[in-house]
């Protein structure tokens, strides 16, 4: 092959990807606006924002009581380090 051939190959092949691309951006764009596309996905957004309220409020609860239990593993390993007894009763000694 020679150089020109090579140049007209990359060529024709960006120019068909060129082409798919604004081909998926029309059609996602297409999406978007129309107004089916958010209808019956989570009951009008209730339900979206439904879910994130009580994620946030899970994730409050889940947080608070890793914070401590967290600090008790840190504590153990502390122990270790500093020569304290921090352990609970029928912990070790």
């Amino acid at each position: 092959m020679t150089n020109t051939k090579v140049g007209n190959a990359f060529l024709a092949m960006g120019t068909k990807a060129k082409l798919q691309a604004d081909a998926a951006k029309t059609k996602f764009r297409n999406f978007l606006t129309d107004e089916k596309s958010a209808k019956g996905t989570a009951e009008e957004g209730y339900g979206l924002y439904a879910a994130i309220v009580i994620g946030v409020i899970v994730l409050t609860i889940v947080l608070a009581f890793s914070k401590t239990g967290f600090g008790s593993i840190g504590s153990f390993f502390q122990d270790g380090i500093t020569g304290k007894n921090t352990n609970p009763a029928g912990w070790g000694n």
